[in-house]
């Protein structure tokens, strides 16, 4: 972990601490429990969740963060039919 990483990742729970807004509670654990632990040890498989409401393009965010298409929209409306787990092979 690099210092400049980890005063990013002190910056960013001091404002969630900080922060009167009702999710902030949530993303503090977050930070907490899942990424402080992963960022001092880099070696530890690292677990995403897309979300968001019908049609947002989240296949599409997917498939062009990874520059390959591993979601396939349906042909009836720009929907994703069924959940995807996308792992590197190493990670299995």
């Amino acid at each position: 972990m690099t210092d400049t990483s980890l005063s990013g990742l002190d910056r960013l729970r001091a404002a969630l601490a900080a922060s009167p807004l009702p999710g902030a509670a949530p993303l503090l654990h977050q930070v907490d429990d899942y990424i402080a632990p992963r960022l001092a040890n880099l070696d530890a498989p690292l677990l995403a969740v897309v979300g968001g409401s019908t049609g947002s393009g989240k296949s599409t965010l997917v498939n062009g963060v990874l520059h390959e298409e591993v979601t396939t929209s349906g042909v009836i409306r720009p929907t994703t039919r069924q959940p995807s787990l996308i792992a590197h092979p190493s990670d299995a």
